[in-house]
């Protein structure tokens, strides 16, 4: 039997369900209406019927409450609910009972405690009590607004009630039953559904475990068997797939090892001669060697500089080239974070004295100390710094340095007032020798890898990078470090 087929019993089953349910549930609204429509229809006969009582009663109360019992019969006839009526003094005393008329008793007594509060309204009450007895009051007042009487009906609908519920028990059972049935035979035809099913989720959960040899193969002519022909085959292709995967991933690793390898040790390898040069040339600027002219000696200045910027760039690629080389290997120590911001600050202070602009250290508490690699925070912070003082023109770069909840992050940000990140850009700027705009690159210098580092050392301690920029107004930086290496960096950075 098809999946289809099945599935239709089933919905079958669901709507004869569906259709009982509905049955009880429009069968508990008509009881309550009924309910509601009886309580109503008893409470305007009440009302109707008043005035003619009073009348009898008014007419006949010095001659025989037998002959008021004979006027108010009818009343008592035509309604299949009312037991008898009362008739109640404003003080509670019961002028006349119509039980009691009938049997000719003719004594006055005090009404029902329970009874009184209602007798003293001068609006009328309807009270349903314990015994399916509906109690009504209605007052009468005269012409001269004076509460004279109340008349009080007593109507039984025990056995309306009573019928009310044992349709209603029925229906219960009626729908219980049909509960139990539809769950019986859906569970007799689902159980070789779940069945194949199961066979397929545990095959699935192996095979995301690692398990390529898990067997998806179920002998069935049904969709479930053709799902299972689609799965086997899928997880053949995802085996070969996999296994030719890893054999590139090994090999892209072996590359990337031997790449970085190679780049460090040309960047050393070209970091020593030039070290060298750039000390021959300071001492041929300072006239310690040889007696140079003057335009020799403004030619060399321009040359040193050009060395010295060529040396930090192959400081830029050495530095991140033994990042990703050493990421397990990285020296972890307590790091004061406020005493490396102070000495990035002053190394950078200088420049930032010539450009005209102003940088402040923010520092909330001098006590952050946070485990991490201090060579690579270092080197995050003055990037940070050397890229707002090289992008901002006029203001001033701000440091800003907090201790988290619990002193279990930091928070430092990096704020300019430049020329800012176009938004579009935003999402580049880590990538690897990337720059916002290529003028850039002959106006700032930079090869692009300082956000790269930065980036690079972010994740190294398990923090968080942010940034919010806008043209022509700056940029602001903001990161989240963990204080111990066993936590991360989860809390919201986003205000």
């Amino acid at each position: 039997m098809s999946i289809r087929t099945k599935i239709s019993i089933i919905y079958s089953l669901l709507l004869a369900l569906l259709i009982a349910l509905s049955g009880g549930i429009y069968l508990h609204y008509f009881i309550r209406n009924s309910k509601d429509k009886i309580l109503q229809n008893i409470n305007n006969y009440a009302q109707i019927a008043t005035p003619s009582i009073i009348h009898s009663y008014e007419f006949y109360k010095n001659t025989s409450f037998l002959q008021i019992y004979r006027e108010i019969y009818p009343i008592l006839e035509n309604n299949p609910y009312l037991n008898y009526i009362e008739i109640i003094s404003a003080d509670g005393q019961v002028l006349f009972n119509s039980n009691d008329a009938r049997m000719g008793v003719y004594q006055h007594r005090e009404v029902d405690k329970r009874y009184f509060p209602y007798i003293k309204k001068l609006h009328s009450e309807t009270v349903l009590d314990e015994n399916y007895i509906i109690h009504v009051f209605i007052p009468f007042i005269d012409e001269f607004g004076s509460h004279i009487y109340t008349v009080h009906y007593v109507n039984s609908v025990k056995s309306t009630f009573e019928h009310f519920r044992e349709t209603t028990m029925g229906i219960i059972i009626v729908t219980i039953l049909t509960i139990l049935l539809s769950v019986l035979i859906s569970t007799f035809v689902a159980k070789g559904i779940t069945a194949k099913i199961n066979h397929l989720k545990y095959a699935a959960i192996n095979f995301e475990k690692g398990n390529l040899d898990a067997n998806f193969n179920i002998h069935s002519g049904d969709e479930i068997g053709e799902l299972a022909q689609v799965f086997e085959q899928m997880r053949k292709t995802i085996k070969s797939n996999i296994t030719t995967l890893q054999d590139t991933v090994r090999k892209q690793q072996e590359l990337d090892r031997l790449k970085n390898e190679f780049i460090a040790n040309i960047s050393h390898e070209l970091k020593t001669p030039l070290t060298a040069a750039i000390g021959y040339i300071s001492l041929i600027n300072r006239r310690k060697i040889g007696q140079p002219s003057d335009e020799v000696i403004g030619a060399l200045k321009i040359v040193e500089k050009n060395l010295h910027e060529l040396s930090l760039k192959i400081d830029s690629i050495l530095q991140l080239t033994k990042l990703q080389m050493y990421r397990n290997q990285i020296e972890i120590s307590k790091i004061d974070l406020a005493k490396i911001i102070q000495k990035c600050i002053e190394a950078y202070r200088p420049v930032a004295n010539m450009k005209g602009i102003e940088i402040v250290a923010d520092i909330e508490d001098n006590n952050s100390i946070i485990e991490g690699d201090k060579i690579g925070l270092k080197s995050m912070i003055c990037n940070l710094i050397d890229n707002a003082v090289k992008f901002t023109e006029r203001g001033r770069v701000r440091v800003h340095l907090k201790i988290g909840e619990n002193k279990k992050y930091v928070v430092i940000e990096v704020e300019d007032t430049g020329i800012g990140i176009p938004q579009d850009k935003l999402k580049k700027i880590y990538e690897r020798f990337y720059q916002v705009e290529s003028s850039n690159i002959r106006r700032y210098g930079g090869i692009g890898l300082g956000l790269s580092i930065v980036k690079e050392v972010v994740e190294l301690h398990n923090g968080i990078i942010k940034v919010k920029s806008s043209e022509g107004k700056g940029t602001l930086f903001r990161i989240l470090l963990p204080t111990r290496r066993d936590e991360d960096g989860k809390e919201n950075t986003s205000n």
